[in-house]
């Protein structure tokens, strides 16, 4: 059996994480909620002449800062999705389905939600898949504090290739050369890219609430941050081919 644990964030920190009781967790960093998480978590069993079957794992867990009942909503965007969290016991949710488990939490606690996509036995060499859910989590007896994330499980390359930024207020991407940005408001956002062995070689202020521009970049991996002046810049990677 071939396991393969890698992840990619796609929200480096949470901007309110403070005032929530609530929170997901991936990776030892906070998500803000409304933002979204790629991961490429997965176990790889061939079993020939069946095929392979790929297990994919969110690894996102809810963190609690107080003692209650939580419930947890799962929609399936795309894929057969196994939840197994909270209650002992797992459901399957279908592409289009959205099901709720409820189950109680302690204070200062963290458990896996144990989200994972299952493709079954693929005959073919090599397959590509995606799946999609968004997940929604409140305490039992404060539904006006819910949290929300979007995880997207995955071994397509042109999903999982780039790290990015996709958080409620920031939305970065890297594609052809060209960095495209969007923020939720106009500021003084500062872009800072730097090799894999922590030396800077580019720094430009991205003008105005979204834009456009080319990075000159040779091919290779680089880690990035968009400094807006809070404490958590966003952070991510680019691969250039």
């Amino acid at each position: 059996m071939k396991k393969i644990f890698t992840s990619i964030l796609f929200a480096c920190c949470s901007l309110i994480s403070m005032a929530q009781q609530l929170s997901f967790v991936a990776d030892g960093k906070t998500l803000e909620s409304g933002s979204k998480y790629i991961s490429d978590k997965v176990e790889i069993s061939p079993l020939p002449p069946l095929g392979t079957k790929y297990l994919f794992d969110s690894g996102v867990s809810l963190k609690a800062e107080k003692e209650g009942n939580v419930i947890v909503s799962l929609e399936s965007k795309a894929g057969d999705i196994e939840f197994c969290s909270l209650d002992g016991s797992c459901i399957n949710v279908a592409p289009g389905e959205t099901k709720e488990k409820k189950g109680a939490v302690k204070a200062a606690s963290e458990q896996d939600l144990l989200i994972h996509y299952n493709t079954g036995f693929i005959p073919e060499e090599n397959p590509v898949r995606t799946a999609e859910v968004v997940i929604t989590a409140w305490y039992e007896d404060a539904p006006e504090e819910k949290i929300s994330l979007n995880i997207v499980m995955s071994n397509d390359p042109q999903v999982t290739a780039i790290e990015a930024v996709e958080t409620a207020s920031a939305h970065i991407t890297f594609a052809d050369g060209s960095l495209v940005y969007q923020f939720a408001k106009a500021g003084q956002h500062t872009l800072s890219v730097y090799s894999l062995s922590g030396e800077k070689v580019m720094q430009q202020v991205l003008e105005g609430e979204s834009g456009k521009i080319f990075l000159p970049l040779h091919q290779g991996v680089y880690v990035y941050t968009v400094n807006d002046g809070t404490a958590c810049p966003a952070k991510g990677k680019i691969l250039v081919k």
